[in-house]
């Protein structure tokens, strides 16, 4: 059920093209998503699942792809 909440908060911060389709393997890039939005996205991350993304959570492999940056979520909780 998270794993669906996370790929929500993804699909409501991305293109309009993407909000109805697969989005795991895409990059931040591949969804429009520019840095404030990815900023914005992981205030909503940590604000709803009661975590704390640190700075190596959020490393290159993070955002190389949706599936990636949810393992580190997943993991967090």
């Amino acid at each position: 059920m998270k794993k669906k909440e996370i790929i929500n908060i993804f699909k409501k911060y991305s293109l309009k093209i993407y909000k109805k389709k697969s989005i795991n393997k895409k990059s931040f890039e591949d969804l429009g998503v520019d840095s404030l939005k990815t900023v914005e996205m992981i205030a909503e991350f940590e604000n709803k699942f009661k975590i704390q993304l640190s700075d190596k959570d959020l490393n290159k492999k993070a955002f190389q792809s949706v599936d990636n940056f949810t393992k580190i979520i997943l993991k967090k909780l």
